[in-house]
């Protein structure tokens, strides 16, 4: 494993680019920026079960793995891996789940019409 420190954003993208799969283990995550970046490049995800990984990532997706204890969670994860790498057609579903969900529901004319939608919502209910 190589840790690669702050890099231009054309390495970054050429990273995912080699990639099939996005393990985000962090469970203290309030946002899910970096697992929605990844899944933009249509990777299957493995990720913890709370905050804004867990909110964003679903079955379909990838894994979405609850978090109890160090031990289980590390099993679990271990699990997952194993999983795809036992499954290559999952890690290719995953990741073609992954970027639909991005387009369906990430992309800026989404987050407006959806933002119209709750205010015209307000507006004829008040």
């Amino acid at each position: 494993m190589n840790f690669h420190g702050q890099v231009p954003r054309a390495e970054v993208d050429a990273f995912y680019q080699k990639s099939h799969v996005f393990l985000f283990p962090s469970f203290r995550e309030p946002s899910g920026n970096v697992v929605m970046e990844a899944m933009s490049h249509g990777l299957a995800m493995i990720v913890a079960n709370r905050g804004g990984p867990g909110y964003v990532v679903n079955s379909n997706c990838g894994y979405v793995i609850d978090v109890d204890t160090p031990e289980q969670y590390s099993t679990k994860i271990s699990q997952a891996i194993q999983a795809l790498l036992d499954n290559n057609e999952k890690i290719e579903s995953m990741g073609k789940a992954s970027r639909a969900y991005i387009e369906k529901n990430c992309l800026w004319d989404t987050k407006i019409n959806r933002l119209l939608e709750f205010y015209q919502d307000i507006f004829q209910n008040n």
